[in-house]
């Protein structure tokens, strides 16, 4: 569990792990994974297609989900 009481302090260790955004990371690994095979196949230049694809599930995925873990942690801790 992380603790976000000393997340602010720069002499804390960073956590091992936070299960839901390893589930997360689980997730994406195979949907790339199955994804990369076709683009593979199907495009010429499929080095460009991936990067625009991963950024794309960064900024719709990833985000809104970090997004989501800190805007509730914080309203825990000030909700106390």
């Amino acid at each position: 569990m992380i603790r976000w009481k000393t997340i602010g302090d720069p002499d804390t260790p960073a956590p091992k792990s936070e299960p839901g955004m390893a589930a997360l990371v689980k997730e994406i690994r195979s949907t790339v994974s199955q994804e990369a095979q076709i683009v593979k196949a199907v495009f010429p230049d499929p080095a460009a297609v991936l990067q625009v694809f991963l950024q794309r599930v960064f900024a719709q995925v990833v985000c809104p989900f970090l997004l989501i873990v800190l805007i509730s942690r914080y309203c825990n801790i000030w909700n106390r």
